[in-house]
């Protein structure tokens, strides 16, 4: 924040693969933490574990996170959630 970042882009844990509700739990955690709004990086190729729609739609929520950059390849993930969470939380491919 004080080199002048607007934003953290924060990815999903690697290695330990955990569960939706860890997933949860973990991101929740930073966004609690945080003084900058995150924005969630979910690039399961990479990582290992697929941070769910669901989750997504629970962590666009807190007022913290504002928004996921999706790097799944699917773009029928979009719209469904889009729907849900509304114009306010980005999300980016």
């Amino acid at each position: 924040k004080r080199n002048g970042a607007d934003a953290a882009l924060v990815v999903t844990p690697y290695y330990v693969k955990p569960s939706q509700a860890g997933l949860l739990e973990h991101f929740t955690a930073i966004a609690d933490a945080a003084d900058l709004p995150l924005v969630l990086y979910n690039v399961p190729g990479r990582t290992g574990v697929d941070l769910s729609v669901e989750t997504t739609v629970k962590l666009s929520h807190h007022p913290m996170i504002r928004g996921l950059k999706d790097a799944t390849g699917d773009n029928n993930r979009v719209t469904p959630m889009r729907k849900i969470i509304g114009d306010d939380f980005r999300l980016y491919s």
